[in-house]
């Protein structure tokens, strides 16, 4: 996994909420370091990042006088200091539609915490308000095992499924934060809080519940981390959210509109909304919502990076097998009509490559169109394994094709992703299209060796792509090999 996660911890760190530091008014801006080329259209926008080691947040603190304890619960955290200018009074006072939500974070798993990261919450000086409910939800339950934390590090699973899937993976969560200065309170209503920290589904969850999504009105600072892990779920949760962000709302409030920023009462909020998405590669998905989303009217940047291509064991035979297809709206009927009268046909009438098979898809819709189709047209032998499959399913499967009783074997890239099986048996491994995830693609090519009297020359692997595989591809034989595979040279 990429080192850009950003945890609950780090982004409470980033808001620099410890009481006992009283400080001057400031706005604290932490540089973005990145590998790659970066692409900068305009001077200052959102940063799309794939891998980076610090993020661009910039954090306001204020000095102000003590509060007792009675003064805590109407503290607001948009108080004028006393040591500012005149011209900038105006700017500070002026408020939201009636709640403070200026920061939403997003994540997949539940799991934002690593080990160590509730412990320094419980030990801060800053009195929290729910504590123990933050501890209890987003930890395991107490007398649960986590068999991926103890197992990290032995190499009984790859590390990168170790680190997304270890700890509490419940992926319906939401919680609000309120800071104020003395008190930081945890699970706050959405409308009184200053930060949303929120999963796709558990935010929609949310908008869906609500009469209005007024408490999305206000965002001025998105952030979205492991959006690579999100491709892997159901992407339209996090399209559902982008619909929500920024509207006019419905209710007022009692909000006193002289105090409300002018570009939000004219409707432009989600054009000076900052945005940062994080994630280990890019997918068509991901570029997708950077390009249509991410409209801040100071530009926007995105940093690309050159691959390498992955590393396989030497003496496998890779045969990239190219279709052709001139519109990317028709691409997958070009790829399943190619693989159905061409590429398939001629598996079937090789002796080697008729059984022991593995047929990889890395979308579940075209994995329901080859199962389909392959039930009632394949004269061979054919399991089939996704996401959705049942643990007898998967036994059951996983025991016929390594007796040989199976000679195919179909699998979606979530069910690697998710399960991370090692499924013995192999001898050939055929792409239906190349994997997102790359590392999946040389540890699919090492299966066949958990045989020991297997021969790299034994092992088949083909790709089938097109030139819309481009992103992926790279990921698999590195960017200037990918480029010349394309042009077909």
């Amino acid at each position: 996994m990429s080192e850009t996660s950003i945890t609950t911890a780090k982004l409470l760190a980033l808001l620099n909420v410890d009481a006992s530091r009283p400080s001057k008014r400031r706005r604290q801006v932490v540089q973005t370091e990145a590998t790659g080329v970066i692409k900068l259209n305009r001077k200052r926008a959102e940063v799309t990042v794939e891998e980076t080691t610090t993020t661009t947040v910039e954090t306001t603190t204020i000095e102000d006088e003590a509060v007792n304890e009675e003064e805590i619960e109407n503290d607001e955290a948009d108080d004028v200091p006393n040591d500012m200018e005149a011209d900038d009074v105006e700017k500070w006072s002026r408020s939201h539609f009636g709640n403070k939500s200026s920061l939403l974070g997003s994540r997949t798993l539940e799991a934002i915490a690593p080990p160590g990261e509730h412990s320094r919450v419980s030990n801060s000086k800053t009195e929290i308000a729910n504590r123990e409910r933050f501890v209890s939800e987003f930890s395991l339950p107490e007398g649960i095992v986590d068999k991926l934390a103890e197992a990290d590090g032995l190499g009984i699973y790859p590390p990168d499924h170790v680190q997304t899937f270890k700890g509490n993976i419940d992926d319906n969560f939401r919680a609000g934060i309120r800071v104020m200065k003395k008190v930081l309170k945890l699970f706050e209503t959405f409308y009184g809080s200053d930060l949303i920290v929120a999963s796709p589904l558990g935010l929609r969850l949310a908008i869906e519940r609500e009469p209005s999504t007024d408490f999305l009105s206000s965002i001025e600072v998105l952030v979205i981390d492991q959006a690579d892990v999100m491709t892997m779920q159901n992407w339209t949760h996090l399209q559902f959210v982008f619909e929500h962000l920024n509207y006019l709302p419905k209710d007022p409030r009692d909000t006193d509109f002289s105090r409300v920023k002018s570009w939000f009462l004219d409707g432009h909020g989600r054009h000076l909304r900052q945005n940062i998405l994080l994630s280990s590669y890019e997918t068509p998905q991901i570029r997708a919502l950077f390009n249509d989303n991410f409209r801040n009217i100071a530009g926007k940047v995105r940093f690309e990076r050159r691959w390498p291509g992955v590393e396989i064991p030497e003496g496998i035979k890779q045969n990239f097998v190219k279709f052709e297809c001139n519109n990317g709206r028709d691409e997958a009927d070009a790829r399943f009509e190619y693989f159905t009268k061409e590429f398939f046909p001629s598996l079937k009438k090789s002796a080697v490559l008729s059984a022991n098979t593995l047929l990889f898809i890395p979308s579940f819709f075209d994995f329901i169109r080859v199962r389909n189709w392959l039930k009632q047209n394949a004269t061979v032998s054919v399991a089939f394994l996704s996401e959705e499959s049942s643990k007898s399913e998967i036994d059951r499967s996983r025991a016929q094709f390594m007796k040989g009783q199976k000679a195919f074997l179909v699998v979606t890239e979530r069910f690697h992703f998710f399960r991370r099986y090692r499924i013995k048996g192999i001898l050939n491994v055929i792409f239906y299209g190349p994997p997102d995830h790359a590392n999946f693609y040389s540890e699919l090519l090492t299966y066949p060796f958990f045989r020991k009297d297997v021969e790299p020359s034994e092992v088949t692997c083909k790709v089938l792509f097109s030139k819309y595989d481009a992103m992926a591809l790279e990921r698999l034989v590195g960017t200037k090999e990918a480029a010349a595979l394309i042009r077909g040279s």
